[in-house]
């Protein structure tokens, strides 16, 4: 099972994506992670967007709102103005933005 969350900034009207450049690939994704074995998806989700973006989210502001496969995708609100430095493992490999667009999440 893997955990990803939108996080959307209603101010500036934008979601916060990773830039991933890996194989020779060139692409962007929402932030998340697999599950470990004693996690539900909304316990990898603060866990891994705390670990990685410094981000602390609450569990009764996280709305789930799909699931397809073994990927949950929840949405919650931020005030993020700016992409977050990142850490963990991968923070050589990732890159992150603020990307604005239309999305009618308001």
């Amino acid at each position: 099972m893997r955990a990803r969350v939108v996080l959307y900034n209603p101010e500036l009207k934008a979601i916060l994506l990773i830039h991933r450049l890996k194989n020779e690939r060139d692409y962007w994704v929402i932030p998340g992670s697999g599950t470990k074995n004693w996690e539900t998806p909304i316990e990898t989700t603060i866990r891994e967007i705390n670990e990685e973006l410094k981000i602390k989210l609450l569990p009764e502001k996280l709305k789930q709102l799909i699931e397809i496969d073994d990927e949950v995708f929840f949405l919650t609100q931020t005030g993020q103005t700016k992409a977050p430095q990142i850490s963990g493992e991968e923070k050589n490999a990732r890159a992150l933005k603020i990307f604005t667009s239309r999305l009618g999440l308001a």
